[in-house]
């Protein structure tokens, strides 16, 4: 050990002579400087041989480093040989390896003899020149006496393979860290790799039968350990992307035999189970018999208390490649033997008998029934089609679209009166969620009966409903009067309905506008009526309000200045109440075309400009 550092002391000493004049190099003479004085200080050091021999190790190594960085940059001097020095301080660095490990210094340096050995070997994999001269399975033994982990003996195993072409001792590697470590999946997966990579590169120390074995052996292996099904199913996926044949049958079997109650599993089993068949125009068709009979398999051995999940995804499976592929076929060799409609409809027939249909499967159900039931309207469909939206309603009573299904059945077969009824029932259990319902019962009732009839059904759908259904009809109630031009009847109504709460905004503004125009923009009874009752029930906060009082005062006998005077106010009222910050804006654009429309006197836009209409507003 002293006679390598005097020698490495001496080769820097040489160096930096040599280099002294060169005044090009100057940062390569400093690391030089550095390590020599490193190394000078590790003389005083020689007393506890396995405590510095780390760090001379580590100086060879550092200053090869060096070499190599500046050689590479183009910058190592012309007076540096750079093969000689490498070979040199590489050789040397090699003997100090060499020279502990025949020492077996791990009960002196414990846990750090583990990473010693890991420092050695990637040592071995930068100087091809010294894979001779070690002996591999004395340095593999004492690094499996070590406590290494899972990924060690990988990286153990990967260095005699990659860089040593020794592939059994690499393989031994690898059984004895999957017996020390027997759920790692790392270990598992590189015994399998390590032997399709043996296929791959043509080793012929073992027979190619025998290397299969030895991966479907790795793998049951792997299942017998109960390791995660997803690392298994990844393996299955690798046996496919590389072509080993022999493999994948041999995998799926041990899947189906350890992880029977696996719903991924059967799942992954009927995704490859798909046939695609390529057709005479370069299409690709997709068959589903493959998937169906491991789907089927799958529900004759699972346990009871996951077969309802495996239906789940049976059905999900197939609807899911239904929708991404219309065209999908079920078998190649009878095409014509049903469609998938019906092949989804019997599927979920069977589920029903088996498990309680969710909400996404239900409505699953009636889609691919009402496609049957389009393409050929037969009683047995329609009544199917019938039963089906029943049990919807009855699962889920409180989602409006199986009411809404529901509903366009009945009319489309003309039971007006069976829909009347239902209505009834619908408009109880959905309270607040039923305002589509309503459009949908409405119009298609609308042609069914009288003017008189259908406004009673708009009274209902005002009054005997839930406050946002009801605000929301009135509104859509005094549309249809104002369609229908009948303003004694709409005059009617509103006195009925604008008093009963919930108090509907809409019904006042419509109502408004109707009485002022048929007034000829004049003022009566009904434009106060409506105005006094607005207010009283909203406030003073709604911009409607504000523009109802403008058309009051332009519909007044009064000359234009006192006209101007009044709107004023109610432009200084309506920023005091308004809450709203943009209504605000929005109304005093509103308020400065009605003056310039209406208040066209010169002395009243003066007085306009004057103000520059920099009215009062409330803090945010």
């Amino acid at each position: 050990m002293e006679k390598l550092l005097n020698e490495i002391i001496k080769d820097l000493t040489v160096l930096s002579e040599n280099l002294e004049e060169d005044e090009t190099c100057n940062d390569f003479k400093r690391e030089l400087k550095r390590a020599e004085s490193r190394c000078t200080y590790l003389l005083g050091q020689l007393d506890n041989i396995y405590l510095y021999h780390s760090s001379l190790i580590h100086n060879y190594l550092e200053l090869l480093a060096i070499l190599q960085r500046y050689y590479q940059n183009g910058d190592l001097p012309e007076k540096v040989n750079y093969i000689r020095y490498r070979n040199l301080w590489a050789g040397r660095a090699h003997i100090l390896f060499k020279t502990v490990i025949e020492m077996q210094p791990e009960s002196t340096y414990k846990g750090n003899f583990k990473a010693f050995l890991f420092l050695y070997l990637s040592f071995l994999m930068r100087y091809e020149q010294f894979h001779g001269e070690i002996l591999l399975d004395h340095a593999r033994n004492m690094a499996l006496k070590s406590e290494i982990s899972g990924d060690d003996y990988v990286k153990i195993s990967y260095i005699l393979r990659g860089y040593c072409n020794d592939w059994e001792a690499s393989r031994i590697v690898l059984l004895k860290g999957r017996h020390k470590y027997p759920r790692d999946c790392h270990i598992m997966f590189e015994i399998i790799h390590l032997e399709k990579e043996a296929l791959r590169a043509g080793i012929k120390t073992v027979k190619q039968s025998q290397r299969i074995s030895r991966m479907n052996e790795a793998f049951e292996d792997a299942a017998t350990k109960n390791v995660d099904v997803n690392f298994l199913l990844e393996m299955l996926n690798y046996f496919q992307a590389n072509g080993i044949d022999g493999s994948i049958n041999p995998a799926k079997e041990v899947l189906k035999k350890y992880y029977k109650d696996s719903v991924e599993m059967w799942h992954h089993l009927a995704y490859q189970g798909l046939v695609k068949i390529e057709q005479e125009n370069k299409t690709k068709t997709v068959y589903l018999c493959g998937a169906i009979d491991i789907y089927e398999e799958g529900l004759q051995v699972i346990s009871k208390k996951k077969e309802p999940i495996l239906w789940t995804s049976y059905i999900d499976f197939i609807y899911g490649i239904y929708i991404m592929d219309p065209d999908v076929k079920l078998d190649p060799a009878n095409p014509c033997l049903m469609t998938i409609e019906n092949f989804l409809d019997d599927l979920l027939t069977k589920a029903e008998k088996k498990i309680k249909l969710d909400k996404n499967q239900l409505t699953m159900w009636l889609e691919v029934c009402e496609l049957n039931y389009n393409r050929t309207d037969t009683a047995e469909r329609r009544m199917k089609y019938e039963k089906i939206c029943e049990k919807g309603v009855k699962a889920y009573p409180k989602d409006e679209h199986f009411w809404i299904v529901f509903f366009k059945h009945l009319f489309r077969i003309g039971h007006f009166k069976r829909a009347n009824e239902t209505m009834q029932v619908a408009n109880y259990t959905l309270g607040a969620n039923c305002i589509e319902l309503w459009h949908l019962f409405i119009e298609n009732v609308r042609n069914q009966l009288t003017v008189k009839e259908l406004n009673e059904v708009y009274v209902i759908a005002c009054t005997k409903t839930k406050p946002n259904v009801a605000i929301h009809f009135k509104g859509e109630f005094m549309f249809h009067l104002i369609r229908t031009n009948d303003y004694e009847t709409m005059l009617q109504y509103y006195e009925s309905l604008s008093t009963k709460q919930p108090y509907c905004k809409k019904m006042h503004n419509d109502m408004f506008e109707v009485a002022f125009r048929r007034a000829n923009k004049k003022l009566n009874d009904t434009t106060n009526l409506i105005l006094k009752r607005w207010s009283e029930q909203f406030g003073h906060d709604d911009i409607n309000l504000y523009k109802g009082k403008l058309l009051v005062i332009q519909a007044k006998e009064i000359s234009r200045y006192e006209k101007y005077l009044e709107v004023n106010k109610v432009f200084e009222e309506a920023m005091l109440k308004l809450e709203d910050r943009e209504m605000k804006k929005i109304f005093r654009a509103d308020f400065r075309n009605y003056l310039h429309t209406f208040l066209r006197y010169f002395e009243v836009k003066v007085i306009v400009e004057e103000k520059s209409l920099e009215l009062p507003e409330n803090k945010p």
